[in-house]
């Protein structure tokens, strides 16, 4: 095949050549001479690319991608909630949230492992927002609730992908198929937590906690009420259901700290 024998009658200094049109947008024009024929090829012209699946932009930043993830999830998330909520499971909504969405998020750490620091950052803070929409839990909750949950590093993801990419590369360079390098993988260090027995009034419950009371009344009600129940450190009794065995007597005291945090809203 002779392709680009010829010089091309495009002038790559002026856009004489770029026509557009309400079905493909605009393209670019350009005569080439294929096997002695000349033909006219088309190129369309995009700001945006996606490629083995990151959205690639013009000015090589991930905003066009972290704006596909959170379509993306968006769209998860909105398919979910209803059954999230009357499952009334917090294991249910951890879950999906690990089978459905994380993976999205962790094969992103790729890219993004060639960026800047402020740009992992965004991607950091997609994490705890996608797992707040499916668990329920408001903005307002601290950032620490959410990787409690989570249950493992994803800010130190990029680092091991990376370190995993280099050592394949020295077990390429070494020609042995039969070199370790080649076998070693990406350790996500996911510490499993039980939550069979967790219900989803747990997370209204910490709603509830970090929502601002207006009313100092309230707020001396309600830790009155806490201390009918015997409570003094309502945090630490709600992070207990996280790293051991949830019973049936603390349950009951779940269901009564619920009821006495609605009272005083």
């Amino acid at each position: 095949m002779d392709l680009f024998s010829h010089k091309t009658s495009y002038d790559f200094l002026s856009d004489h050549k770029t026509e557009w049109d309400k079905k493909n947008g605009s393209q670019l024009k350009l005569d080439i001479l294929v096997k002695g024929e000349l033909t006219t090829i088309s190129i369309p012209l995009v700001t945006e690319y996606k490629y083995l699946g990151v959205i690639i932009s013009r000015d090589l930043t991930p905003h066009a991608h972290l704006q596909y993830l959170r379509k993306k999830i968006n769209y998860i998330t909105n398919a979910f909630k209803s059954v999230s909520g009357a499952s009334q499971s917090l294991k249910f909504c951890v879950n999906t949230w690990q089978v459905f969405i994380r993976p999205l998020l962790d094969y992103s750490q790729t890219y993004f492992s060639f960026l800047e620091d402020h740009h992992r950052k965004a991607l950091y803070s997609l994490y705890r927002e996608s797992a707040r929409k499916l668990m329920f839990l408001k903005s307002y909750t601290p950032s620490k609730l959410v990787e409690e949950l989570i249950q493992y590093d994803y800010k130190g993801l990029h680092i091991k992908f990376n370190d995993v990419a280099r050592n394949k590369m020295i077990g390429r360079q070494n020609g042995s198929p039969q070199d370790q390098s080649l076998l070693c993988k990406v350790d996500f260090d996911y510490n499993r937590i039980d939550l069979d027995n967790v219900p989803l009034k747990w997370i209204k419950i910490w709603n509830m906690i970090y929502f601002r009371h207006k009313d100092q009344q309230a707020a001396k009600r309600l830790k009155e009420a806490l201390g009918e129940l015997g409570i003094v450190r309502l945090k630490e009794f709600m992070y207990r259901f996280l790293v051991s065995y949830t019973k049936q007597a603390d349950l009951i005291v779940v269901d009564k700290i619920y009821n006495a945090l609605r009272s005083t809203l």
